[in-house]
């Protein structure tokens, strides 16, 4: 069994650890074009967390804050 792993992040005060983040650096976009300047280029950043009660959860990296900000 491997070890749990250090709190990183903080979800409504109470710290977290990430398990799983995307790699955020895409390179295969085509460049934005006028008329649609304001559609965003990536979906929304979702993350495998785990709770101080061991349950893993997959929610969105908005609202979590790292520990050492």
């Amino acid at each position: 069994m491997t070890p749990a792993p250090e709190p990183t992040h903080l979800e409504h005060g109470r710290p977290v650890a990430v398990l799983i983040k995307p790699y955020q650096r895409r390179k295969d976009l085509p460049p934005r074009r006028w008329p649609m300047p304001l559609i965003r280029d990536y979906a929304p950043v979702n993350v495998l967390i785990e709770r101080e009660d061991g349950t893993r959860v997959v929610r969105p990296r908005r609202g979590l804050r790292r520990l050492d900000a």
